[in-house]
Parts: C-alpha cells; sequence; structure tokens
C-alpha cells in the first residue's frame, strides 16, 4: 500500500489502534488469495514441494496462511512508525562484526523469507554503509520518510526494474565494495529473462538463481554472507547470519564448479530456513524449471527438431529434383 491510502491508514491507526489496521490486512489478503489464482497456484506448488506427502487441501491451507502472514509486513511498518524498532535478536552477527572489523566488506545474500524492512532496521544498530538493491515495485511501497530513515543509518537503497539485466553488475554496486561497504540483494529471484543464471537443486527441484553474486565475489575476491530474518512476535525479530562463503577456484576451468558449489550451499541454506519457517515465504513467482515448465520446453524444442527435420528434407528433394 502506498500514497494517500497508506497515509490515511496511519493517520486512523493512531487513534483506533492497530486492530482495525490487522482486520483490513486480513480482508485484503484472503482477497489477493481469491482473486490471483496464478500466484495463488505458485504458492501450493511450492507447498506441494515442501509437504510432498500431504493431501492438497493442506497445501491450499499452507499458501492462506502465507498470505496473512505476510500482511504482517505492513502492519509491523506501522509499528516501527509509532513505537520504534524492532525489536530484535542476533544469531551469527559476529561474522559480520569480525568482517568490518577486519575490513572484509563483501555481499549480504538475502532472500524472500521474512521482513527485509526489519532486517535493515536492525542492520542500523550495527553502523553498517550497505546498499541494498530492491525491485522497483518494492522501492515504490516505500514511503519517502523509511527511505529518509534508512539512508540516515547509512542504508542506500537501488531499484531496478523489473526488465533490467543490471541488478548487481551495475558499477555503483562494485564501487561501493571497493569502499568498504556492505552491498545486499535477493539471491532467490530473477529480475530479467536475459539475467545469467546458476542451476541448482531447491527441495528436490531443479530451480534458476542469481549468478552474479558468485561472480563478483569469485573476481573480487570478497565474501558472502548468507542470512535471514524471521518473524517471532509483533515487530519482533530473529535476524540469522551464516559464516562466509569464498569462492575460489585454483584454476580457470574450476571457476564454474566454485560458482555452482556456492550457490547450491545457499540454496541448502534456504531450504533448511524455509522448513523451519514455512509460513515466512514470501516469495510468489514461479521458481521451478522441470516438471510442467520442463514439459512445455521439451515440446517446443520437439517442435523445433520437426521443423528443422522438415528443412532438411525439403532441401534433399529440392536436390533430388534439380539433379
Amino acid at each position: 500500500m502506498r500514497g494517500l491510502f497508506y497515509r490515511f491508514i496511519s493517520f486512523v491507526s493512531r487513534y483506533t489502534g492497530l486492530w482495525l489496521v490487522s482486520a483490513t490486512a486480513g480482508v485484503i489478503a484472503a482477497a489477493y488469495f481469491v482473486c490471483l489464482p496464478g500466484r495463488t497456484a505458485n504458492s501450493v506448488r511450492f507447498y506441494r514441494a515442501l509437504y510432498p506427502g500431504r493431501k492438497i487441501f493442506f497445501h491450499v491451507w499452507c499458501a492462506w496462511r502465507q498470505y496473512h502472514h505476510f500482511s504482517t509486513v505492513f502492519i509491523d511498518r506501522l509499528r516501527f512508525e509509532q513505537h520504534g524498532g524492532p525489536t530484535w535478536v542476533g544469531e551469527g552477527l559476529e561474522y559480520l562484526v569480525q568482517a568490518a572489523q577486519k575490513g572484509e566488506y563483501g555481499i549480504l545474500l538475502t532472500s524472500h523469507v521474512g521482513n527485509w524492512e526489519a532486517a535493515a532496521r536492525g542492520l542500523q544498530t550495527l553502523n553498517f554503509k550497505i546498499l541494498l538493491y530492491m525491485g522497483v515495485r518494492q522501492y515504490e511501497q516505500i514511503e519517502a520518510q523509511i527511505k529518509k530513515d534508512l539512508a540516515d543509518h547509512g542504508i542506500s537503497i537501488v531499484a531496478v526494474a523489473k526488465d533490467s539485466d543490471a541488478q548487481f553488475e551495475g558499477l555503483e554496486g562494485l564501487r561501493f565494495l571497493r569502499n568498504s561497504g556492505f552491498v545486499a540483494l535477493a539471491g532467490d529471484l530473477l529480475w530479467s529473462r536475459g539475467q545469467k543464471t546458476i542451476t541448482v537443486k531447491f527441495l528436490g527441484h531443479d530451480v534458476l538463481l542469481p549468478r552474479a553474486p558468485y561472480v563478483f565475489a569469485m573476481v573480487l575476491g570478497v565474501p558472502i554472507f548468507v542470512f535471514f530474518v524471521v518473524r517471532t512476535g509483533k515487530a519482533q525479530y530473529r535476524i540469522v547470519a551464516h559464516p562466509p562463503l569464498y569462492v575460489k577456484a585454483g584454476s580457470r576451468d574450476r571457476r564454474e564448479a566454485a560458482i555452482r558449489r556456492a550457490a547450491q550451499q545457499y540454496a541448502s541454506l534456504l531450504e533448511q530456513t524455509v522448513r523451519r519457517y514455512p509460513e515466512h515465504w514470501y516469495h510468489f513467482t514461479p521458481m521451478w524449471i522441470d516438471g510442467t515448465n520442463t514439459q512445455h520446453r521439451h515440446r517446443r524444442h520437439t517442435r523445433r527438431r520437426l521443423d528443422l527435420h522438415g528443412e532438411q528434407r525439403g532441401n534433399k528433394d529440392e536436390k533430388k529434383a534439380s539433379t
């Protein structure tokens, strides 16, 4: 929610409390669940992969809970404005602190698990300089005051268009890394069709992840810090950081294996997290490249082969006719 409606809800909540906002958010979440069947189907497909032995009704119920849990992002944003916060505890943040003390700033590889804004506000207290890449739609949904508040605490935001091929390739991110700052971006979402990818296993399926974070970590010799943020209560969060990943290859022919190994480590950590906090998964777009999608690609590939075979036969017939 943005613009006038957001300001209206924010104003009303100061007098009525957040119960009305919570009720409204629940109605909106239900409307999205019903009125966006394609997106809901993606969520159901995800929970089918997460719980393969359960009935379809359970998967639909999980998707319903996912939509309503996602509404807490907006509700907690109002709590941050009115009461400050969030309240959070850190787990593994010493890895970031130690790296910063050594001058080993690197890539903060995030995901669509939990509330990124809560993570950003929590990391503010560590006095890190952070450059955060995010999609234009997410960027536009942040109020100007929130952007200013984050910027005042050393967190800059770069909006990336959906069809842009420069989610991380931009010179701004490279300069930021060289000037002693962390660059944060989501490792589980592709922004454009032409974006370079790497294939990994996730929940037993082949998925495509952005390739750029691992390439730049290898080329620049900087570590990758995988971290997640999960909600534990009203405006209460846990930020979990993992030990640094280094993408190192002894020779040029080993680079692909090093990149794939690091990407799979991230995917494995992501899988562990969503299994532990399934309703915190706020990724509503399809990820699989097998299953139905593979069948469609196989049909297209078969048609191409048939067309090509037909062209070749036609050429041979022409040659025979000419002789």
